[in-house]
């Protein structure tokens, strides 16, 4: 299996170019080589990645969330397609695109039940067919598994992209669950320990309550 880091070129060119996806590129961590060039780094700084996800956008509240996506919908993953390529500025490194089509059960915001909506995202498999692994974005669907999804309509075409890595909540028997462990993020804390009926019903209340309020 092949885990690439792309460059930030190679980002840019998918979302500036292609329109298809809230990153804008990678970073390094500023602490991890800190650690290193001081002598102090810990095995837990050591193992930690020299690299993650700059999102275009990242929300402080769940009203700034839901006002804030063009759809909200619970839905099952049914089919995944392959989509387009983004190459660097040099061409020498390649980010392919898949094309995940969803199933909607409960529809909050921008879509119709049993409508088929289309999220377009990084992974797939390269020109020598070989899987590229994103996982900072909760990683690949599953078909025959449901999500709460807060998505965004691409500038052009019909898809819609996942918003961030606050935007999936995977369906896990009643429960729904968050990308990653961030105790900090009180988006992703408002859905912590959340059944889905619990979740549907909060984030329905909320975006009522927003669209009362002109927002």
């Amino acid at each position: 299996m092949k885990i690439k880091h792309f460059l930030l070129g190679t980002i840019l060119a998918a979302v500036v170019g292609l329109s298809v996806s809230a990153m804008i590129g990678w970073q390094n961590h500023e602490t991890v080589e800190q650690a290193r060039l001081s002598g102090k780094e810990s095995c837990e700084t050591k193992n930690k990645p020299n690299s993650a996800a700059v999102w275009k956008e990242v929300y402080s509240t769940p009203d700034q969330l839901i006002a804030g996506v063009d759809a909200i919908v619970l839905a099952e993953a049914v089919n995944i397609t392959p989509s387009r390529v983004a190459y660097s500025e040099n061409s020498e490194d390649e980010l392919p695109f898949e094309l995940v089509a969803f199933r909607v059960s409960n529809p909050i915001k921008g879509a119709k039940s049993e409508e088929l909506v289309y999220v377009e995202r990084a992974g797939g498999f390269d020109s020598e067919g070989q899987p590229i692994v994103i996982d900072f974005d909760g990683g690949n669907f599953e078909i025959g598994k449901s999500y709460l999804l807060f998505l965004k309509q691409q500038e052009e075409g019909p898809y819609f992209y996942q918003v961030n890595d606050q935007g999936r909540y995977d369906v896990v028997g009643d429960d729904l669950k968050a990308v990653g462990n961030d105790e900090t993020d009180k988006v992703k804390g408002f859905f912590k320990n959340k059944t889905v009926d619990d979740g549907l019903r909060m984030v329905e209340e909320k975006f009522e309550r927003l669209k009362s309020e002109g927002k």
